[in-house]
């Protein structure tokens, strides 16, 4: 009997800029190559045979609430969820860097300032994160995320979502995650860190800040609200947890020069020649 029989199908609902490469490559650690899937968007699924759908035990990709109606199968959506602050200026400072990403156009262009001012690219920075909990995205226009809506992610949050962490906490996010779903290995390296080049070095102005914080209100609230649940999650295991987190820290950071030389030196080439072929091909695309 499989060990995913009577399991659901688990949704990583990844937003971008909130740890998700690292959280992918623990994750792929954790299935078979048919078990394990990352997608570039809900389009692909659709076009899945049902024996694929029926195969697959963990769904990954960029998309938001509401995937799993493709499935007929048992389902339960993970997330982690970042400080919107952070996250925006981590996300434009990255696809400056990225010639191939969607977003690269409009960031490599325009200040922060600019962007909301002329109102691009609404769904990532604009409450991104509640709007692709809530499920809604980009059907709302710029500005449009409303109580209501977030009032619809954190229900999502608390029914539909076995796990939510946030990035903050991610050494905790991982722990819980490797209880609820009975991982075996989660030691990791920090992976897709945003390093600096010409382009961002510019400091990000208070100002810019003030607009960031004022454009994801909502996202504010909400990264707050999952850090509460995880909070929860946390007290549910007792004393142990704590003994079990800093076992944990101190096997990882035992674990660090073999990770960077793997990843670093050994993997750095390959990995990135691989993506590239799979693009070419049409394989897999840039997150949205």
């Amino acid at each position: 009997m499989s060990r995913f029989e009577k399991s659901p199908t688990t949704i990583f609902l990844h937003i971008p800029k909130t740890a998700g490469t690292t959280m992918t490559a623990i994750c792929r650690k954790q299935y078979s190559n048919d078990e394990f899937c990352f997608v570039g968007g809900p389009a692909a699924v659709k076009e899945f045979s049902a024996e694929r759908k029926g195969a697959i035990r963990f769904l990954q990709g960029s998309y938001w609430f509401g995937i799993h109606e493709e499935f007929s199968r048992p389902y339960t959506y993970v997330c982690l969820l970042r400080d919107p602050l952070k996250r925006v200026i981590s996300l434009y400072k990255y696809t400056r860097q990225q010639p191939e990403h969607n977003m690269y156009p409009v960031t490599i262009n325009n200040t922060i300032s600019e962007i909301y001012r002329k109102g691009r690219h609404k769904e990532a920075l604009d409450n991104g994160q509640t709007r692709r909990v809530s499920g809604i995205w980009d059907r709302v226009p710029y500005g449009g995320v409303t109580e209501e809506l977030f009032e619809q992610a954190k229900h999502n949050l608390e029914t539909q979502f076995s796990v939510v962490g946030t990035t903050e906490r991610f050494d905790e996010t991982l722990l819980v995650l490797k209880k609820q779903l009975a991982w075996k290995n989660i030691y990791y390296h920090r992976h897709n860190t945003g390093k600096s080049n010409k382009v961002d070095t510019a400091p990000i102005s208070d100002a810019e800040k003030d607009l960031i914080l004022e454009h994801n209100q909502w996202d504010k609230k909400l990264h707050q609200f999952a850090d509460q649940l995880l909070t929860n999650a946390v007290a549910q295991y007792g004393p142990k947890f704590d003994q079990d987190l800093a076992s944990f820290r101190e096997g990882n950071r035992l674990r660090r020069p073999l990770f960077y030389f793997y990843w670093e030196v050994f993997r750095k080439v390959s990995v990135r020649a691989m993506a590239r072929e799979l693009r070419e091909e049409g394989r897999i695309t840039w997150p949205l």
